[in-house]
């Protein structure tokens, strides 16, 4: 039986390069977020299991700054619109689980 080593995984490093952050976002526009295999393909250094992960991680944290500036927006933080602009076109809804409609893609509005 072959054990993997640390030198067999795919990773180096626990953290995300800016580099594999931005194939990730590229990949994720190109395949849809359901297919983690296809992404960590094209970013190639991460597996599908740490892609997966990160994808959990990146969609919380956008639906955490979107209500975020949603809430200064209603509350009427100086400001807060303008701040808020480029978050009224992502549709955060489609990050979420339930739907397995492979051809499902994220969905920016400008």
């Amino acid at each position: 039986i072959h054990k993997k080593s640390k030198t067999d995984d795919k990773s180096q490093t626990r953290y995300w390069s800016d580099e594999e952050h931005q194939k990730f976002l590229d990949a994720l526009q190109a395949v849809g977020p359901k297919d983690v295999k296809a992404i960590s393909n094209l970013v190639g250094t991460r597996s599908a299991t740490q892609v997966r992960t990160h994808a959990q991680k990146y969609f919380i944290k956008l639906a955490r700054i979107k209500k975020n500036a949603e809430d200064a927006v209603q509350a009427g933080t100086e400001g807060a619109e303008q701040e808020a602009w480029w978050l009224q076109g992502i549709d955060s809804s489609s990050s979420s689980s339930g739907s397995t409609n492979k051809s499902e893609k994220l969905v920016f509005r400008p």
